[in-house]
């Protein structure tokens, strides 16, 4: 029982820490013009606020935080500096789907690995297979 209450405990106490690590970090600010998957999950279009966790990966949340999403993502190295701050798409016919979170004009980023339900659409639909990156700025 008491081990069980320090697991919970250390819980409670990494969530608070990211969250308090995340705000204290500043967020990217983004317009999604279209339903986006991020891993199994669908999101609407809308505005959404981006932030490193200390968990390793981003949090996703929208304008009226009625949406968090902790998404695991690898750190990812441009071999140049990225220009802007943007988020990349990878599209397949009318599905959209999160795959990277360039930050600034750092030379890295956050590649969110491909989710099961991409796979599906792709296995699904031959002309799903046509990939297309899209890219939306932020700030």
């Amino acid at each position: 029982m008491l081990r069980k209450t320090l697991t919970v405990f250390a819980g409670v106490c990494l969530l608070a820490a990211s969250t308090a690590f995340s705000q204290n970090r500043g967020a990217l600010k983004v317009k999604v013009p279209f339903q986006f998957s991020v891993k199994d999950a669908q999101l609407p279009a809308g505005e959404y606020a981006i932030e490193k966790w200390v968990g390793g990966g981003v949090l996703l949340t929208s304008k009226d935080g009625a949406i968090r999403k902790v998404v695991l993502a690898t750190p990812s190295e441009s071999p140049t500096t990225r220009p802007k701050t943007r988020v990349l798409f990878r599209r397949y016919g009318d599905d959209y789907f999160l795959s990277q979170v360039w930050l600034g004009s750092e030379e890295w980023g956050f590649e969110i690995p491909v989710s099961k339900t991409e796979r599906d659409v792709i296995a699904r639909n031959q002309r799903a297979r046509e990939m297309e990156r899209v890219a939306v700025s932020a700030q």
